[in-house]
């Protein structure tokens, strides 16, 4: 017996792989969301240098949505920077925010720029998804920041429909390590212990029905921020969706080494973009003329027909009710549509030279008004 080759082995090891990650198929649409603490970020209008430098850096990245947090802004509101293929949009709050650029940006503004705020949260609707922009307070703070921020998450989740894919990106300042292996988180993680705060996050998305995003696969260099105090590595940036659609939709995820415009590293989501299902046009069932059973003489009908229908003890609900519906509906007739104006019954010939009179002289003063446009 022959001894597999090394080529072999390394087909095997690709066809276990390609099971273990199936790839999407080629030209399937896809789009990137970023979460990335800029400590301090400031969005002034005589202070937004930083704010230019990060997206420029985004544009050479392509990331075409970027979830922002702890910024400095003294209110929420909408930037406008650049013009024509190069424009970019800051949506922010007090201390979250959300940067548009490219098809993303195209598709906002088409679908109508739907945008919500609170003082740690900013969403917006794009593309078939609900994407929420968050900066969890610190846990050592107190619970009562905490409640209020969750309060206002919660309401936005609650206003998210099922048909609109939810995506929770930010600085969470919550850590999940690797001995708190769930459903909810995944089994891959750091060495470094849960924090307090991940814990809690954890118990959260399980009564939310969601799910940290986590990597597909164990990382090494996959901390977010790192603890000189500590001297370790801590993962507190990261989306959350919901269950069951992080398969459907997450690519992959990935961390970038840049710490020169602040000390987090940016965590890129990989998402399919969502397919638009059509609604199906349902075709109406006639409806019964009710109205005619509140005679006596047709009760007595509908009486008499249902005595003849084959309907006992032992059938079912859903037999009875369509036993009625067909007695009804012979008996009474369907209803028709109500006419808005009484008068056209039997003026149809008056109601059609009407119209031909009105669109004749609506031609004749369009041919009057390209008579009298200067050349």
């Amino acid at each position: 017996m022959r001894r597999p080759t090394e080529e072999h082995r390394e087909a095997r090891r690709q066809k276990r792989r390609q099971r273990r990650l199936p790839t999407p198929p080629e030209g399937q649409p896809s789009i990137t969301v970023t979460a990335w603490n800029l400590q301090g970020l400031s969005v002034h209008e005589r202070n937004r240098n930083r704010l230019k430098r990060v997206i420029t850096y985004a544009q050479g990245k392509r990331w075409e949505i970027i979830l922002i947090s702890e910024l400095r802004s003294k209110s929420k509101g909408v930037i406008w920077i650049g013009e024509a293929s190069e424009q970019t949009v800051v949506i922010h709050s007090q201390r979250s925010g959300i940067v548009l650029s490219g098809e993303a940006l195209k598709f906002w503004i088409s679908e109508g720029q739907k945008k919500s705020f609170s003082e740690r949260t900013t969403a917006i609707e794009v593309h078939g998804m609900k994407i929420i922009s968050v900066y969890q307070p610190l846990w050592s703070n107190g619970v009562e920041g905490i409640e209020e921020y969750r309060h206002c998450l919660e309401n936005e989740v609650a206003r998210t429909p099922k048909t609109k894919v939810l995506i929770i990106g930010g600085d969470h300042n919550a850590h999940i390590g690797r001995e708190r292996a769930c459903e909810t988180n995944g089994r891959y993680g750091l060495t470094t212990p849960t924090t307090e705060a991940g814990g809690d996050l954890l118990d959260w998305c399980v009564a939310h029905d969601l799910q940290w995003i986590n990597f597909f696969s164990n990382l090494r260099k996959r901390g977010t921020w790192f603890n000189h105090s500590h001297r370790r590595w801590y993962e507190l940036d990261g989306c959350i969706m919901r269950r069951g659609e992080r398969h459907r939709h997450a690519k992959r995820i990935q961390i970038t080494e840049e710490l020169t415009l602040s000390d987090h590293k940016p965590v890129s989501l990989h998402l399919k973009i969502p397919k638009r299902s059509r609604p199906t046009r349902v075709a109406r069932k006639p409806a019964t003329n009710w109205e005619k059973l509140s005679t006596e003489q047709t009760a007595l009908k509908f009486q008499k027909e249902t005595e003849t229908k084959e309907v006992d003890e032992d059938s079912s609900w859903s037999e009875i009710a369509t036993a009625l519906a067909q007695a009804a509906l012979k008996l009474c007739g369907k209803r028709t549509r109500q006419i808005a104006n009484p008068w056209t019954i039997g003026h149809e010939d008056e109601l059609s030279q009407l119209h031909n009179s009105i669109a004749s002289a609506v031609r004749d003063r369009n041919e009057s008004l390209e008579q009298d446009r200067p050349l």
